[in-house]
């Protein structure tokens, strides 16, 4: 956010891949700091419109874990006696090299990963088993629309300390504890940790709070507090760092991660249960396996089935939530069990073997249905006996055809996750190859994809063996060089078609690809 400083070092020769935001006024930066999560800010300690003191105070009130870099020409001792009580930040003189500038910006980058490393796990406060019993009741029932009373509401949010105002608008977060790895144990009380990390990393002008559901997910209901004007843009950019920061800590300390799907549009109370219904059908179709995912709901529905997920059979609710999270080894563990039971049934209508047979197969024709399964299921084997039990030979059958239909369902998940991400990163790569002279920060391009900025960087060089970094520049070096032998345009130009604010960044990079040559060497040389 310099004024008169050149970002190209930052954008073309910076050794981490980093999103760089650039801003010449006040107004600028505010705007930014509402729409972008940030670790390190590099400014001038005088900008139009503001003090770097009031914008260091605003920076904090977004990002409590933000460093700031200040570029300094002026002799302000007193400005500067001021900045440097604070630990996060640093002055250098404008008039120092780049590698000079840089190198004060990859030491506050580090020291924001250190600090997430030693962040202290703090806990909720002890509720006696009373309490937390009414407490478990009144969510449950809010979470499944059976609180229709705004003076319930205010009451029991008094009475359990439920810190977001209930009656008024909020914004949604569903949380899921992904499968731990190999050796590694999930915290018992994983929740409440996730919580006091939360704590850590909200600015304190959002009040949160996050509710465990018995299927290894949470509820988390955030607002902004009372008496500061509600910009939801703001508050939902704001919580997203910060469960992006909890996410990266808790995977540090205990080698386990949590993943999220995040809703942007503010609801209220009466609209929880259908909103959980429409995240859950996210976590399933987008997130899948996938570990440590944070998925922007509104941008990703589209990608996923349409349709109305119902309620399945009372009996048999642990198969659906393995069903529904992809748990293939409790799911086909549970089933091994159902299936035995019908292999016991004494006659072809036996009550409880039908019952049996009959709710299984409605979850998996609800699931299949939701998922856009159907036609690659019936290429394989047909699900028209899923409701025709009299058609197989046997009960034993009847289970081994239910084992092979969900065989089938885990598999065609398997790719559709798969295919999602494909989609997600064709998007980001179409988008990069239409826009060489716009914002392709990380930022930027993960909202394309749907997912946060760690994921995407993860996917793409997971998908691609490169950075995104390396496949922008390799895709505007190609364009340069086009524009270079083909067309008349001046040097100045086609770096600004490539999204080169200065000429000098653009030679030195082309060089770079180029072998050496400059760019009118190149001109000169395959002219075409």
């Amino acid at each position: 956010m310099a004024e008169a400083y050149d970002f190209g070092a930052f954008k073309f020769q910076f050794d981490e891949e980093i999103g760089v935001y650039t801003a010449a006024t006040a107004a600028e930066a505010l705007k930014l700091l509402d729409q972008v999560k940030f670790d390190v800010v590099l400014t001038d300690i005088h900008i139009p419109g503001m003090s770097g003191i009031e914008l260091f105070e605003r920076i904090k009130d977004n990002w409590p874990r933000c460093k700031t870099v200040f570029l300094t020409g002026y002799r302000s001792f007193e400005d500067m006696r001021t900045l440097l009580r604070h630990k996060d930040v640093r002055l250098v003189l404008k008039t120092e090299e780049d590698e000079v500038i840089m190198a004060a910006v990859r030491e506050a980058l580090a020291e924001v990963r250190q600090e997430l490393e030693i962040v202290p796990l703090r806990k909720g406060r002890k509720e006696q088993i009373g309490e937390y019993l009414m407490r478990q009741e009144f969510m449950n029932n809010l979470l499944k629309g059976q609180v229709t009373s705004g003076a319930m509401l205010r009451e029991c949010a008094e009475r359990f300390q439920i810190p977001v105002d209930l009656s008024a608008s909020f914004l949604l977060f569903l949380l899921r504890m992904d499968a731990p790895d190999s050796g590694a144990q999930e915290p018992a009380d994983a929740p409440e940790i996730i919580a006091g990390l939360l704590r850590e990393n909200m600015p304190e002008d959002i009040r949160f709070f996050l509710y465990e559901t018995e299927d290894r997910t949470a509820v988390l209901l955030i607002q902004a507090n009372g008496g500061r004007e509600q910009k939801w843009g703001r508050t939902f950019v704001v919580a997203l760092g910060a469960v992006e920061y909890a996410q990266i800590t808790f995977r540090q300390k205990y080698a386990v991660s949590f993943s999220a799907v995040a809703g942007s549009t503010p609801i209220g109370y009466a609209e929880i249960r259908n909103d959980l219904i429409r995240f859950r059908r996210i976590m399933t179709g987008c997130l899948g396996g996938e570990h440590e995912v944070i998925a922007h709901a509104e941008r990703l529905e589209e990608e996923l089935s349409r349709g109305t997920v119902l309620t399945t059979a009372e009996r048999i609710p642990l198969l659906k939530n393995s069903l529904e999270s992809l748990q293939r080894q409790e799911y086909f563990r549970l089933l091994s069990e159902f299936c035995r039971e019908l292999s016991a049934a004494g006659s072809g209508q036996d009550v409880h073997a039908m019952e049996l047979y009959y709710s299984i197969s409605v979850l998996l024709l609800r699931y299949i249905n939701q998922n856009r399964l159907n036609d690659r299921i019936d290429a394989e084997m047909g699900t028209h006996r899923l409701m025709h039990a009299e058609e197989h030979a046997s009960w034993t059958a009847a289970g081994q055809y239910l084992f092979a239909v969900s065989a089938a369902v885990f598999r065609l998940m398997d790719r559709e996750d798969t295919q999602l991400s494909e989609r997600a990163l064709q998007r980001v790569n179409a988008y990069i190859e239409n826009n060489l002279d716009g914002d392709l920060s990380l930022t930027a391009l993960a909202d394309v994809g749907g997912f946060n900025v760690s994921y995407l960087s993860r996917l793409y060089k997971q998908v691609y063996k490169q950075n995104v970094s390396e496949f922008i520049f390799q895709k505007r070096m190609e364009l340069a060089a086009q524009l270079l032998t083909t067309t008349n345009l001046k040097i100045n130009d086609v770096s600004v078609r490539i999204g080169y604010v200065s000429a000098h960044s653009f030679s030195r990079a082309f060089r770079s690809w180029s072998g050496g040559l400059a760019p009118m060497e190149y001109r000169t040389r395959y002219r075409k």
